[in-house]
């Protein structure tokens, strides 16, 4: 089993407080709905429309904060299957880094014989079409009565890239000069991928991420020093 290093994700402490934000900005409307249909009080003419605008923005915040939980199961799905890695695999979850002012925070960062891996996971849900060059993807899905929905994310390709700058420039200054390879891993079973080919190099369902890193061929295999060495620089950058 590989050794894990926990680091702190914000996502659950944010969810929290997003939706207890929502749900507070949602009391006016439902104060106001009672008293209306008690027939104690209420608007006329236009500003009893302008007493939904708090519920339409507690609802924006509830809606983000499911989103930031869904986030959350997808880190927990990638963590406990690269915890199956064989013991001289080290993986950091979580894992915050900065170079000359930017910052990202890693998902899951793998150390193996076969290289470093970044790991950017994704528990989106439906049908995920995009290129290597977009700026954003596009997710396809059917709601519970049926209807069609799209949205935009991230391409996260570009932001597992980005991650891959940064920890590489941040190794540099500590005389670390490694490959450094970026997945990008889709959690969620109910997923389906039709991004380009090109895209599709880069992009993992989650039972394909560990055959993909225990069968990487590497042009130079990390020994146990140079993880040794690597664990130690990144656990002191935490601390």
């Amino acid at each position: 089993m590989a050794q894990i290093y926990h680091g702190k994700s914000n996502l659950t402490s944010k969810g929290l407080t997003f939706i207890i934000f929502g749900l507070i900005l949602s009391l006016p409307t439902f104060y106001y709905g009672y008293l209306f249909f008690t027939g104690k009080f209420y608007f006329l003419n236009y500003m009893h429309l302008v007493m939904f605008l708090p519920f339409a923005i507690g609802t924006y915040f509830i809606n983000k904060s499911l989103a930031l939980f869904s986030g959350k199961t997808g880190e927990n799905r990638i963590v406990k299957e690269l915890a199956k890695l064989p013991d001289d695999h080290i993986v950091f979850t979580n894992y915050f880094c900065s170079f000359e002012h930017k910052k990202c925070e890693i998902d899951a960062l793998v150390l193996a014989p076969q290289g470093i891996f970044v790991i950017e996971s994704k528990n989106h849900n439906g049908t995920i079409n995009g290129s290597l060059e977009e700026k954003s993807w596009l997710q396809e899905k059917i709601g519970r009565n049926g209807g069609e929905y799209s949205a935009n994310m991230r391409n996260p390709i570009k932001q597992v890239n980005r991650s891959i700058y940064i920890l590489s420039s941040f190794l540099r200054q500590h005389h670390i000069n490694l490959w450094v390879e970026g997945l990008v891993c889709f959690t969620n079973p109910a997923v389906k991928l039709k991004v380009a080919e090109e895209a599709l190099e880069k992009c993992f369902y989650l039972p394909e991420i560990l055959p993909h890193i225990t069968s990487t061929n590497a042009t130079k295999q990390l020994s146990n020093i140079d993880i040794n060495k690597l664990t130690t620089v990144l656990v002191q950058n935490q601390a």
